[in-house]
């Protein structure tokens, strides 16, 4: 819950959290969908959009990323046009 809390004050970023997970098994372990859902300007609807764009299963973890899903959401939650749409 505070790293949902981080993500949505902006206090935390995307790139910061991924490599976090890669030392702290418990980050590793969330799921992808509750952390686009934790970002600002992302709702249920979103975040199941840009999942579905991006090929990543609702069950996905974080530990479970391939390197180009990985790319992939770093690329669209980081990109400010991705806010726009």
């Amino acid at each position: 819950a505070d790293v949902r809390a981080r993500l949505k004050t902006g206090e935390l970023t995307v790139p910061d959290l991924l490599a976090q997970a890669e030392r702290d098994p418990r980050l590793a372990a969330m799921r992808v969908s509750a952390l686009i859902a934790a970002l600002p300007g992302y709702g249920p609807a979103r975040s199941g959009a840009l999942m579905r764009r991006l090929r990543i299963a609702e069950s996905r973890r974080i530990r479970g990323l391939g390197p180009k899903q990985r790319v992939a959401l770093l690329a669209s939650v980081t990109d400010p046009a991705e806010l726009g749409s």
